[in-house]
């Protein structure tokens, strides 16, 4: 991969050649703005604090899963994605991510002090918003009697009238359904473990079958849908509403988000510098 005049490195592939005895298939060049899903959760320590008019705090949980999620978000213009390890950012959307291990990670948030900063986010208007892991921590308590995790049962953060109960078995399923905005929505769920409500609430998605996902209450939300921000429709919708309970001027713009284009342009790119068809014939 190469950045810059690619004239510079005329040559370059065939003394590759010479000293590696190995073939090269061309150079691959620097794409300017492309977005593509990051390998794993290193590339969020080596990210700069963003500004913008909107702020978004993700929790940086130390076992963080499908922190793609956020991927979306980080493309709108003024809105500034702060991946947190200390509670010390004033945020307008808090939000707990996945985790591989909920209640490790549920430990960590008490002993590191982000409790407060959750109630510090509602009473200045902001939203809180867990998804999947974090969802499951918004709740009243997690009991884990299978051993799934740690075994035993935690308290939860007990800003949802929900509990959950971790299980053997994992869903994996894609979804779609109805946002309480009224939006359409499509996402993924991939969870160890059941949140049922403990009295009567509003459902943060109504699934195309019928079944509720999620709860609503007040501020504070939690789904088990993951690429929710990759849903222009919702994003907008949902920015706007936690925009209007923060009192602020600053609307989201039209955007559009598609994993789709950005892997179609780096799939053009390496169709139009690398050798193809000797890449083919390897794979045969």
């Amino acid at each position: 991969r190469f950045r810059g005049d690619l004239r510079l490195f005329n040559g370059g592939p065939e003394l590759l050649e010479q000293h590696t005895r190995r073939p090269c298939f061309g150079v691959l060049p620097y794409i300017e703005s492309l977005r593509i899903d990051q390998e794993d959760s290193v590339s969020l320590d080596e990210r700069a604090v963003p500004h913008g008019a909107f702020r978004v705090g993700v929790i940086r949980l130390p076992h963080i899963s499908n922190y793609t999620d956020f991927n979306a978000l980080e493309t709108i213009p003024d809105v500034a994605v702060e991946y947190l390890t200390e509670p010390t950012a004033a945020v307008d959307l808090l939000i707990i991510p996945g985790t591989k291990n909920t209640i490790s990670d549920l430990q960590w948030l008490y002993e590191r002090g982000f409790k407060p900063l959750l109630f510090q986010t509602l009473e200045r208007g902001g939203w809180v918003l867990g998804i999947c892991g974090g969802y499951q921590m918004l709740g009243r308590k997690i009991s884990d009697p299978f051993g799934v995790e740690e075994g035993g049962c935690l308290e939860g953060l007990r800003l949802l009238p929900a509990e959950t109960e971790l299980g053997r078995e994992k869903v994996t399923v894609q979804s779609q359904g109805c946002s309480f905005l009224g939006t359409s929505v499509s996402g993924y769920e991939i969870h160890m473990g059941r949140t049922e409500p403990v009295e009567s609430v509003d459902p943060f998605i109504r699934k195309q079958d019928g079944t509720a996902d999620g709860i609503v209450c007040g501020r504070i939300a939690g789904t088990y849908f993951h690429g929710l921000f990759d849903n222009p429709e919702f994003t907008q919708e949902f920015l706007s509403l936690v925009a209007k309970s923060r009192r602020l001027t600053w609307r989201p713009p039209n955007f559009r988000y598609s994993k789709d284009e950005q892997y179609d342009r780096l799939a053009a790119a390496a169709i139009d510098h690398l050798d193809i068809d000797r890449i083919y014939e390897l794979l045969q």
